[in-house]
């Protein structure tokens, strides 16, 4: 198969947050930067069918600022002013809040596809940016003088390679990177809460003989995401509870200090 030949300073595998960040980075500096995906039909229309929010940190959110993003997510993001961590059937408990901390939030949350989206739609505005479908990668090849990159179509030749592709990387698995796995077994199941009171911009992380709850409040003030961290046995427990036994546990589980009327699962 004969491909297109391409001669770029920059190629970065994955246009995810972390490779849409990186390249955002280092843009206007005089390079020409390639982002190569394999989703990215996915990505482009993802905003209008993924809703999950993420959690961003006071420092994170510096960095969009400085890329000049964040101004399109502040109309959708929730500030965190203070977080509550404790474990059921103890005393002591943390409670910390930006006010302590002297910044205008801990944290904020805002819709993964929105923050995807923008990042997106930056990058690819810029003109030293150009992002391309690929089906994928099929060889890497790097030594002192940059890098070789095989595509299904392309031959890329670049002087700096970067592979942001994500947990299971086919380029490390390409390059020969060795790594360390391990795996607990343990499950994540995501909530969304509906409140019958402001959630006053705290969020909660709560332990107990039943797993790790930890609840982020929405851009509603009257819900609140949870996500609940469990072990394979715990899970084997709890496998036949009922939406109506998971509110009851929830409301006896953080003892009033949320006022919770409904609970809908939407992922694990």
């Amino acid at each position: 198969m004969i491909r297109k030949t391409i001669k770029t300073n920059i190629v970065i595998a994955g246009a995810g947050l972390v490779g849409l960040c990186f390249a955002l980075s280092i843009k206007n500096r005089g390079w020409s930067i390639q982002i190569l995906e394999t989703h990215l039909p996915e990505i482009m229309t993802q905003s209008h069918t993924d809703s999950r929010p993420i959690s961003l940190s006071f420092g994170s959110v510096r960095i969009l600022k400085a890329l000049g993003v964040w101004t399109e997510l502040e109309n959708v993001a929730c500030p965190i002013l203070s977080v509550h961590v404790s474990e059921q059937g103890r005393f002591g408990s943390t409670h910390f809040s930006a006010t302590q901390q002297n910044v205008p939030a801990l944290g904020y949350v805002v819709p993964f596809a929105k923050l995807q989206s923008a990042l997106y739609h930056h990058a690819a505005a810029q003109s030293d940016i150009t992002i391309t479908s690929i089906h994928s990668i099929e060889k890497i090849k790097g030594d002192l003088h940059g890098a070789l990159i095989e595509t299904n179509s392309t031959e890329i030749h670049a002087d700096l390679f970067v592979a942001a592709d994500g947990t299971h990387s086919s380029c490390r698995d390409l390059l020969g990177i060795s790594f360390t796995e391990k795996d607990h077994g343990d499950v994540a199941r995501i909530y969304q809460l509906h409140l019958s009171e402001d959630h006053t911009h705290t969020a909660y992380e709560r332990f107990t003989q039943y797993g790790v709850l930890a609840i982020l409040p929405l851009h509603e003030k009257n819900k609140a995401q949870l996500v609940w961290t469990i072990t394979p046995r715990i899970a084997k427990k709890i496998i036949n509870w009922n939406e109506k036994e998971i509110l009851e546990f929830l409301r006896n589980t953080f003892e009033g200090r949320l006022s919770i009327i409904a609970v809908k699962k939407i992922a694990q």
